[in-house]
């Protein structure tokens, strides 16, 4: 005898196509974090080359306070595509570069010194292509 109104079960048709949503909701899911790993990663390598750069930026402060203003020349404190780790220290296998230009007498004053530092970063094997840059100004009073 057949009753109406109560439910048998599901078909094979029904299973299937709910088997379908679940696997398109899971591949979106997935790829979701796969994207946001590769962010992530990029961001903290941006943030450690920013890092790096203001570092340079407070070795060059140092350089002024213990040996006095004339010693911040890009002689003596340049530098070009230095190697370097995550911490900033030299690493022949590192993989953020660092150039510092040091301009005495810029803009023709005598008295103004400009420090400027460039890094980047390699994500394997490949140059990132942001570059990060800081620049300061000195002032000899």
């Amino acid at each position: 005898m057949k009753r109406f109104g109560v439910p048998r079960g599901m078909t094979l048709l029904e299973i299937m196509v709910s088997m379908i949503i679940l696997a398109i909701v899971l591949v979106s899911i997935v790829t979701l974090m796969v994207v946001a790993s590769g962010l992530s990663a990029r961001i903290n390598c941006e943030y450690t080359a920013a890092n790096i750069a203001k570092s340079r930026v407070e070795d060059a402060r140092g350089l002024i306070k213990t040996s006095g203003f004339t010693a911040l020349t890009d002689a003596k404190f340049g530098e070009t595509d230095t190697k370097l780790d995550q911490n900033g220290i030299p690493d022949e296998n590192g993989l953020f570069r660092r150039s510092t230009t040091v301009t005495t007498n810029y803009s023709s004053n005598p008295r103004l010194t400009r420090v400027s530092v460039n890094t980047f970063y390699y994500v394997r094997g490949i140059k990132s292509k942001h570059l990060t840059t800081m620049t300061t100004y000195f002032v000899n009073m």
